[in-house]
This record gives structure tokens, sequence and C-alpha cells, in this order.
């Protein structure tokens, strides 16, 4: 391991020494780690994050497993503690951040109070958002998606499964009603930037 690799490593594990719910990461080093079954960031877990790493490029972040998991325990994919006051100080303070994916709890309540609030748009270094492993709400679904056309630029990209995934995923015995809510919301959001004037394209990265 070279100098600068192992200097940058100290870093990383004294930063998730501090933060007590990303301690595990800090063995991160050694090679893939195990995620606690209980790991559920609320809120307070990503500022701290944020605070300690401010210029993250990429954020990849679901629970662990995805979908199989489902199979042999339910309880390893439960309800997000975060909402949408993470999704906001990621915008506000990561200003080099290309990509996140962060499962989020989003209710209707919480995303009009945010496009109440002061909005700072991601920055032009965005390139696509993820909410895999979130819960929206139905009533948030229009909510979310009047906030994250104020959060990001016409090209940055929202990924969601299609909906022949969902009704695959369903007939498996899977309750996919989140998923296909924030496919309604990112449909709004395309159907919202094709009736409004295109904007200019961002600078080169």
């Amino acid at each position: 391991m070279g100098g600068d690799t192992a200097i940058s490593w100290s870093f990383i594990r004294t930063a998730c020494t501090r933060m007590q719910r990303f301690r595990f990461l800090a063995r991160a080093d050694r090679g893939p780690v195990a995620v606690p079954q209980d790991f559920n960031p609320t809120d307070s877990d990503w500022r701290y994050l944020i605070s300690e790493w401010p210029d993250l490029r990429h954020m990849s972040y679901t629970f662990a497993g995805g979908y199989e998991v489902v199979k042999y325990n339910p309880s390893l994919e439960p309800k997000p503690r975060a909402t949408i006051t993470t999704l906001m100080m990621f915008s506000g303070s990561c200003r080099q951040l290309e990509t996140l994916t962060v499962p989020l709890n989003a209710t209707s309540y919480d995303t009009y109070a945010a496009l109440e609030g002061d909005i700072v748009r991601f920055s032009s270094s965005m390139t696509s958002i993820n909410f895999l492993g979130g819960h929206i709400e139905d009533d948030a679904v229009e909510g979310l998606a009047m906030l994250l056309l104020r959060l990001t630029r016409d090209d940055v990209e929202f990924h969601s499964g299609t909906r022949r995934d969902l009704d695959y995923l369903e007939k498996a015995g899977y309750d996919m009603s989140s998923e296909r809510n924030w496919l309604a919301a990112k449909k709004h959001i395309y159907v919202t930037r094709k009736a409004r004037p295109l904007e200019s394209p961002a600078a080169p990265r």
C-alpha cells in the first residue's frame, strides 16, 4: 500500500471512528465489510458524515443485499430513518457530489416543508440520483417531484426500476408501492421538464 493510500485510509479510519454509526466502515481498507443488520442511519448520522466529507463525489448506500434478502429476513430492509432533510444536506454541503443513492423516508409534510424553506441547488457536478430502498408515501409523490425539480438541473438523471420490473417483483410477493411512487415522481419530473424551456447546458465537468 503506497504512502498516499495509507494516509488516506488513516484519515478515513479516524473519521469513521468519530461517526459512531459509520464506525464499521473504518475496516473497509481490508476488503468488503459486513453492514450491521441494525444499520439504519438517521438525519443526524448523515449530518456527521457530510460534515466530515464535504468533498464527496459519489455516495451510494442501500439496505443490505437488495430484494434477495427479503426472502430470508424482511427486517434487513426496514423503513429508512433518514428523511428529506438528508437530501437537503447533501445538496447544500457536498458541492462536488456527482451521484447520490440513498434510501429516504419521504412524507408530504417533509417535502412541502422543504419547499417552503431555503433551497440550495445541487451543483453542476451532479449527474444522477436514486432513492433505491426508500419509502415514499402516496401523498408525497408530487411534492417530492417539485422539490427535485428545484434541486437539480434538467440533465440530472433519476434512476428507478421499470414497470415491468415492479410487476415481476410484486408477483413474487414484494411490496413495491414505494418504488411505484418513486417511478411516478420521476415521470412527473420528466413531463415537467419537457413542458418548460430548456436550460443552458452545464459547464464541462
